[in-house]
């Protein structure tokens, strides 16, 4: 049965399901939508929404569709490995950059749409990055696999909160992949956070004054004197 309305969509239902489907042209393409449910006020309400945010998101510069960050991570990884193989980058990132994306980025974003990550979520993933060994998912691991020179082995999990040159050298990382998959338009510009750890409050005592440095150094001179002589000097 066909339904046709006023849209810029037309909902119908299939021959032999209840569940109503969209079917609307877009960006020159032709695209249909299973809206998952038999109800057609329902089915009217979520087809609005899906064609106001595509419309949106073609606005931005940005594909149709939502990307996952775990395949926009696949992707990436993907491309490293060709650029290393046409020496256009480092030999090593294919080799020591997959393992780090899919421990923690991927582990930690899963398949969130990366266009709705923000600079907020970033700093969130830091602090979860931080203690992932001591507090975290990386408790319930024993040994990691390891590559070096060619040579594979295993090693104990770490169980220090990560160093700063860690957090640096992994956010790198990640802001290849945020900053590809804004080339390939699935996602805005995304402002990094720092991982700059905030400088602890100075509480030390003050210097001493001229005076208390004088009386400091006659009670320490009186002090040596009675130690070698035995005798005690009276003031």
């Amino acid at each position: 049965m066909l339904q046709r309305t006023k849209q810029p969509f037309v909902l119908f239902q299939r021959p032999g399901t209840k569940n109503w489907s969209m079917r609307y042209s877009l960006d020159g393409k032709q695209i249909k939508k299973s809206l998952q449910t038999p109800d057609e006020a329902e089915a009217l309400r979520l087809a609005n929404q899906i064609w106001h945010e595509q419309t949106y998101r073609l606005k931005q510069g940005l594909t149709i569709d939502e990307q996952p960050f775990s395949k926009v991570a696949e992707e990436f990884m993907k491309k490293v490995e060709f650029e290393a193989s046409a020496d256009e980058r480092s030999k090593y990132h294919p080799i020591y950059w997959p393992p780090i994306i899919r421990r923690f980025p991927m582990a930690y974003f899963g398949d969130k749409p990366i266009d709705t990550i923000t600079s907020a979520d970033l700093e969130r993933y830091l602090l979860w990055r931080k203690t992932y060994w001591t507090s975290g998912h990386g408790t319930k691991i024993e040994k990691i696999r390891c590559e070096r020179n060619g040579r594979i082995y295993s090693r104990a999990a770490p169980r220090k909160v990560a160093a700063l040159s860690t957090l640096n050298g992994e956010m790198v990382i990640i802001r290849g992949i945020f900053e590809q998959a804004a080339r390939w338009g699935y996602c805005q510009p995304l402002v990094m956070p720092s991982t700059k750890t905030r400088k602890r409050v100075d509480n030390r005592r003050p210097s001493f004054t001229g005076t208390e440095y004088n009386t400091l150094l006659r009670v320490c001179e009186k002090r040596i004197y009675e130690s070698f002589t035995g005798e005690r000097q009276v003031q």
